[in-house]
């Protein structure tokens, strides 16, 4: 995380005016060692201090909750940290009342440690230690002094680093928002360094400037990730959905893992649910012996799973027969994970399924790209190499139309959506001009990327291409409420009027249209590096969050590039204005294929890791070769306003 002044900027132009402080919470992750997720009184002493007077066992370690402070001992440590200038109250129970000899401890509470400071310990999920600061009016945060039995530094992603002679520990870079309007609204704050003693150090904390009249809470940014995979092979998450029970399904390809009762060889296509907290709730495998991979999951108000992708064998017992090569196919899976259907799209050459969509009534779009012609009578025909396509199955998976869209030349279709009318939107791009007569002409002298309108029937409305006269591609679409356009993708040179100028190497696009065609803005993201977009989607309210990877820092980066190419998420409002952007990732390659946002203000992402990163909430992949990953952020807005009326101050995040 990057604590260093000027992060948000603008932001001083909310604070003309604050109110006296009413209340806020200070929360911190203290990462300081492994514990499982209870606590039972131990038996043995840490010290022979009889300051100690909650003493818990935890996996081979003993918690000791004192007037003084926190102790954690192992084997060969003693980790303290020590409340300086505290009242010395005494640390409570939690379950106390429990009538039983041995309760598991769930919590440790300091009532008043400074005036109008409280603390509460708790245990998470994993086994990491949480503790949660609670100012009450009146109460000041500088109040909070901890000392430390060990030498610290601060790192430069604001991390805290505590040597000893054994090894190091590592406590987490704070991060502080606050909730206004539904959205995460970021505050300032930093480790704060207060006495540099060498063997016992105190720090506290700094906070910038917030609504003092809300809840003040600092946490991680990431909520929790998880991998998937197997030691040796490689696997990757392509796309992520999210039904309407908070649940999340993510499809990819690669070895077995998980549940491997389906899996049949080779690299298989795999969809795998979690719950909302990234919890594994099933996984199974689609294909063949031979290499199969699925590129794009969309799920039904049933909660039906429908994917899409490519196989180089037959498998199931298609409803469309494989025609040879690559064939693209799409599947429905129940909710629990069983298939119901599979069908095969394709000409005797290669054909890949990378976009699908599913409309009210259960039928099912479906784009990709194709290297012969195929279908019955597509509605508009093949031209040639290979081009994108689009085509139509009822419920049952039985082809209603499909449709060709391209040059002679390259043509690939990347992603597709649908409006409430049941016309079809395709993105891509291509080698050479298409179409009648282009709402945008053809720019590029190797790649533009391409957007286009179809009708419920597959009839060709209109297409355009956006880019400049180098390589420019689309990856993702998406669409709003009143059926403008979005639309991610990568380019190598500016073109337009951007609201974020081009800044060098390769950089994200992301560009909204009129439903018409007609361009409304684009804008471009990233660093002097090379930055690629690859998935986009919107939340109910409008605001634009994508995804894809970088291979330098740029933004205002809520947690830091960590080296090589990190996946990154970053929000922009509906007029383009970007807000916030993160990285997720190691200092090996890592990448964002997929990304959702849910109610709430959730988003989730998946696609690929060269090595482990953040604190897997379930380490479902063996750490080996690239593992797919998937995250949930709760995300922040960058800036907010004070509003005034009847003498009444509120913020409202934008």
């Amino acid at each position: 995380m990057d604590n260093t002044p000027g992060r948000y900027p603008a932001m001083s132009q909310c604070f003309a005016s604050f109110p006296v402080v009413k209340r806020f919470f200070f929360l911190f992750i203290l990462l300081c060692a492994t514990l499982p997720v209870s606590w039972k009184l131990a038996q043995a002493a840490i010290t022979d201090s009889q300051d100690i007077l909650l003493q818990y066992s935890a996996a081979g370690h003993l918690l000791g909750f004192a007037s003084d402070g926190l102790y954690v001992a192992g084997g060969d440590h003693l980790f303290h940290v020590g409340f300086v200038g505290a009242s010395g109250i005494k640390p409570e129970a939690e379950n106390s009342h429990r009538a039983e000899e041995n309760p598991p401890l769930s919590g440790v509470d300091y009532h008043d440690l400074w005036p109008g400071i409280h603390l509460h310990y708790a245990v998470t999920q994993k086994g990491i230690a949480e503790s949660t600061w609670e100012i009450i009016p009146g109460a000041h945060v500088n109040q909070i002094r901890l000392r430390y039995n060990a030498p610290v530094t601060i790192g430069i992603d604001g991390n805290l680093n505590i040597k000893y002679p054994t090894g190091t520990m590592n406590e987490s870079a704070p991060v502080a928002w606050q909730e206004i309007d539904g959205h995460r609204c970021p505050v300032k704050v930093a480790f704060s360094l207060f006495a540099s003693s060498a063997k016992a150090p105190v720090l506290g904390f700094k906070v910038g400037q917030y609504d003092s009249s809300r809840p003040l809470l600092i946490d991680p940014t990431l909520s929790w990730n998880t991998f998937m995979g197997v030691a040796s092979g490689y696997d990757t998450g392509n796309a992520i959905a999210v039904d309407s029970q908070g649940n999340i399904y993510v499809v990819g390809y690669g070895g077995p893992w998980g549940n491997t009762s389906s899996y049949a060889g080779g690299e298989d296509a795999f969809v795998a649910k979690f719950d909302s907290n990234g919890n594994l709730v099933w996984n199974t495998f689609l294909g063949s012996s031979q290499f199969d991979e699925a590129n794009a999951v969309a799920v039904d108000s049933n909660g039906s799973v429908f994917v899409a992708g490519d196989s180089e064998a037959s498998w199931g017992s298609p409803k469309q027969g494989y025609t040879g090569g690559r064939d693209g196919f799409v599947a429905k899976l129940n909710n629990s994970g069983v298939l119901q259907w599979n069908t095969f799209m394709g000409s005797s050459g290669d054909d890949i399924g990378t976009g699908i969509e599913v409309g009210s009534s259960g039928e099912i779009y479906v784009t990709g790209e194709s290297k012969g012609s195929w279908g019955s009578n597509p509605k508009r025909p093949y031209t040639g190499d290979w081009d994108a396509f689009a085509a139509k199955l009822d419920a049952n998976g039985t082809l209603t139309w499909n449709t060709f869209l391209g040059s002679t030349d390259l043509d690939n279709g990347e992603d597709v959506t649908i409006d409430g009318n049941g016309a079809v939107y395709v993105t891509g791009y291509s080698t050479k001009s298409w179409g009648n007569n282009p709402v945008r002409g053809f720019t590029g002298t190797t790649y533009d990327a391409f957007a286009a309108k179809l009708n419920s029937s597959g009839v060709l409305q209109w297409n355009t291409f956006l880019g400049s006269s180098g390589i420019d591609v689309a990856e993702g679409i998406a669409l709003d409420k009143t059926d403008n356009i979005y639309i991610i993708g990568g380019s190598a040179a500016t073109w337009e009027n951007p609201i974020n100028n081009f800044t060098g190497g390769g950089d994200i696009f992301v560009a909204k249209l009129q439903n018409n065609g007609v361009l409304q803005w684009n804008t471009f993201l990233g660093s002097t590096g090379n930055d690629v977009g690859q998935a986009i989607t919107l939340d109910n309210q409008g605001s634009i969050y994508v995804t894809g990877y970088s291979d330098a820092a740029w933004g205002n980066g809520k947690q830091a590039y960590a080296g090589g190419e990190d996946a990154f998420a970053a929000q922009l409002t509906g007029n383009g204005t970007f807000k916030w952007n993160t990285f997720l990732g190691s200092s090996d390659d890592d990448e964002g294929n997929g990304i959702i946002a849910a109610n709430g203000g959730r988003v989730y992402i998946t696609g690929i890791s060269a090595s482990t990163w953040g604190v897997p909430r379930n380490p479902h992949a063996d750490g080996g070769d690239p593992d797919a990953f998937v995250a949930k952020l709760r995300p922040s807005c960058s800036f907010y306003v004070f509003r005034s009326k009847n003498g009444k101050t509120t913020a409202v995040c934008l």
